[in-house]
């Protein structure tokens, strides 16, 4: 038996290498008794809090995620070890970190990939991909058929990235180490699913917040990280002409990197009408979720939250492009074609100034990309 060592644990079965159901076999065997999943979402929650210490579960949302009680450790589980289930700490990027502490993704951070949905053989962009977490699981969505493309620009990551994406057997991904904002449909062609997450304040992170009272964001980080965000999201809006959906996510509560965010970029589109054009998906996980976003914004009703008070996660957001039917027209001419090479010569955007995206960290852009922000 596994010993618990505060919140639930979550863990995806990595199903690229083994299947759901063989994984529950061998917890089973091991000892763990795998507790009945309820239908309502409230009725869930409550079991999930009552986990006792040999039982485990399903999730309702994602049947490849298992729910176990607090703190049970896996690092040393063979399972673990041979890839077959994945575990992530939303703190720290860093694998070594990752590994020593064996902290459990949280389900929150599975959310994006499930409402993106992408279907065998489609072809994925996830434009933000370190540490690959969410590559991984779009890959396995997608049963290794199709392609995607995985952008990271920091050196450090896009290892991490390359390391995580050969563990899980994700054989069809492809990494790019560029600036994204460098990247559009003339090096990542015939992309149709979005995946944006990019960096943010992490307010939404429990255990962050708690170990690093200090990293309170101020408000000049909050400008500078949501003016960032909005120009991402605008990119990823207009520069991939066959895209049919996209999710946007942060690891944060505050409505300027979020409900202001999609509320800016959806202005965008709307001001570009050369340009694809997108609604909000209504109705995200309809009857199972609580949280939405504020409905003092436009669209925010149609955003979707996990709250650690109420969902038994990490804080998150989410929202949900649809691409609006058009007519035929080609938007290929109107995208800036850019060559598509790695070694790009970057700039390294210290913390200070517009350059404070991230606390006691550096951020990698491009000298077009740092014009692009400087100039928002």
């Amino acid at each position: 038996m596994l010993p618990a060592v505060g919140r639930p644990r979550y863990v995806r079965v990595n199903t690229l290498l083994s299947s759901i159901e063989d994984v529950i076999e061998i917890f089973q065997a091991e000892g763990w008794q795998l507790d009945v999943t309820p239908d309502s979402y409230q009725a869930f929650l409550q079991s999930v809090s009552n986990l006792s210490e040999d039982h485990f579960l399903q999730d309702l949302h994602m049947k490849e995620l298992l729910i176990f009680p607090k703190r049970t450790e896996f690092f040393y589980h063979h399972l673990y070890q041979n890839g077959s289930i994945l575990l992530q700490n939303k703190v720290r990027d860093s694998v070594d970190w990752e590994i020593n502490q064996s902290v459990l993704m949280r389900k929150s951070s599975l959310l994006p990939v499930h409402l993106l949905d992408p279907c065998p053989n489609s072809v994925v962009l996830d434009m933000c991909a370190a540490p690959g977490m969410k590559t991984t699981h779009i890959a396995a969505k997608m049963k290794n058929k199709g392609t995607i493309y995985a952008v990271e620009k920091n050196p450090s990551r896009y290892e991490t990235l390359c390391e995580l994406v050969e563990k899980s057997g994700a054989s069809f991904v492809k990494t790019i180490r560029n600036d994204v904002l460098m990247v559009d449909s003339s090096n990542c062609p015939n992309v149709e699913y979005i995946l944006l997450d990019p960096t943010c304040s992490g307010s939404g992170i429990v255990d962050r917040v708690s170990m690093y009272p200090e990293e309170k964001c101020s408000l000049e980080r909050l400008q500078g990280l949501a003016s960032f965000q909005v120009i991402l999201l605008e990119h990823a809006l207009s520069k991939f002409p066959n895209v049919k959906r996209l999710v946007y996510s942060t690891c944060s509560l505050n409505v300027e990197e979020n409900e202001e965010v999609v509320e800016k970029a959806l202005s965008y589109t709307k001001a570009n009408p050369s340009n694809p054009q997108f609604r909000l998906a209504s109705n995200l996980l309809k009857g199972s979720w609580v949280s939405r976003g504020s409905t003092h914004y436009q669209h925010g009703a149609h955003t979707l939250y996990a709250r650690p008070e109420t969902d038994l996660t990490n804080g998150f957001f989410i929202a949900v492009f649809d691409r609006i039917e058009d007519n035929p027209q080609k938007y290929e001419n109107k995208i800036l074609k850019h060559t598509n090479k790695v070694d790009l010569e970057m700039t390294k955007w210290s913390v200070g100034g517009l350059g404070r995206l991230m606390c006691n960290s550096t951020f990698w852009l491009s000298k077009e990309s740092y014009k692009k922000l400087a100039h928002s």
